[in-house]
């Protein structure tokens, strides 16, 4: 992926607007910029005191009286970043200041977010009050989510504020989501940084089996790379929170949850302190199901997505057939070397493709070779 602005270049950064991001598609001599997604673009000036056309004039003298509407541009300490699985609220009044009549919210996501709700309804986020002045905000994924409020006044005028909530995991997080959940069960794996074993292996391999939070009743062995946990607060929110709060830790890595029939529910895995120069690999398995699916991977690096593989029209070939353990088909996605600065998290992102070729989809059927 890369970042992309929808607006004439002299307006990009200015104002209101903000980058959003776009796909290649195919890979090689034939790849191509998809369309670009997400961000701020220039619009028509409204009474919000925002420079909404980005021409460095707010506003541009269209308001003849004292407007109510006050919207967050960039950096808007108003709308500081939030992180996974942590309500995130909002409070409308912040923005308008008059006497309002209704309110109304919407909130559009990332790449699986789009791919969820397209096929299964569902959405990785939920909100609570997205028709009353304060919004509860639920995120379960990182990236940038397009919040838009509309209020209506006593005067039956509707007012409204677009703006980007950046939602931030520490790290290295891998994002996972298909689009037959519920019907399929597809599996992330994140493979030990220096070490080539095959998948599956107890503790080379990040996966359901040791990765997931361990329960009281159901103790399990817990991979260990060697790295610290985190705060507990970076895991009490996600659907493991309880197990995790059970045995006061938050390892590294970690798998969220372990999605197994449950439709429109993603697959993430963290290592939130990764070291300089580490090299993680990404696969895809497909468990069990007896159907054609997609899955979509997105990688992101101390809260940046830098990049998404398997989205439409590049979708990834073979996935049409369970295996359980180390049979069906095995997606190897990409290797991920970190590299970490004034403690925060970039890396540098290689697509794998099959032997002795340039582009392509590395997936093989059973067999769980690295």
């Amino acid at each position: 992926v890369q970042r992309c602005f929808k607006g004439p270049p002299g307006r990009r950064g200015i104002g209101a607007c903000q980058d959003g991001m776009q796909r290649c598609q195919g890979t090689g001599e034939f790849g191509t910029w998809g369309m670009c997604e997400g961000g701020i673009s220039p619009s028509t000036d409204v009474c919000d005191q925002l420079d909404n056309d980005c021409d460095g004039c707010a506003d541009n003298a269209i308001c003849c009286t004292q407007t109510m509407l006050n919207c967050p541009g960039p950096n808007d300490p108003r709308v500081p970043p939030g992180n996974p699985y942590t309500d995130y609220m909002i409070d409308g009044g912040m923005f308008w200041s008059a006497p309002a009549t209704s309110w109304k919210w919407e909130i559009k996501g990332g790449p699986c977010d789009e791919l969820l709700k397209r096929t299964s309804n569902h959405q990785s986020f939920t909100m609570m009050g997205d028709t009353t002045q304060h919004l509860i905000f639920h995120p379960t994924l990182s990236g940038d989510y397009t919040v838009t409020m509309t209020v209506t006044d006593a005067q039956g005028m509707t007012h409204t504020c677009t703006f980007l909530v950046h939602i931030n995991g520490p790290g290295l997080r891998v994002e996972l989501c298909w689009d037959t959940t519920g019907m399929t069960d597809i599996d992330l794996h994140l493979h030990k940084p220096g070490t080539t074993s095959s998948w599956f292996n107890a503790t080379e391999d990040c996966y359901y089996h040791n990765c997931k939070a361990p329960l009281p009743f159901l103790p399990m062995q817990q991979v260990n790379w060697g790295y610290m946990s985190s705060p507990l607060m970076e895991c009490v929110g996600s659907p493991s929170g309880p197990a995790w709060m059970s045995i006061n830790a938050c390892y590294n890595p970690r798998l969220d949850i372990d999605n197994v029939r449950e439709a429109g529910i993603p697959e993430n895995t963290n290592v939130d302190v990764p070291r300089e120069g580490e090299t993680f690999r990404v696969m895809v398995h497909y468990y069990s199901g007896t159907i054609a699916t997609h899955p979509l991977v997105n990688i992101y690096c101390g809260g940046q997505l830098r990049s998404t593989y398997g989205a439409a029209p590049d979708l990834v070939p073979g996935f049409d057939r369970g295996g359980a353990d180390n049979h069906g088909p095995m997606w190897r996605v990409a290797d991920v070397k970190t590299h970490v600065v004034g403690g925060m998290t970039t890396c540098d992102i290689t697509p794998l493709h099959p032997a002795g070729m340039m582009s392509g989809y590395y997936v093989t059927p059973d067999s769980n070779v690295y």
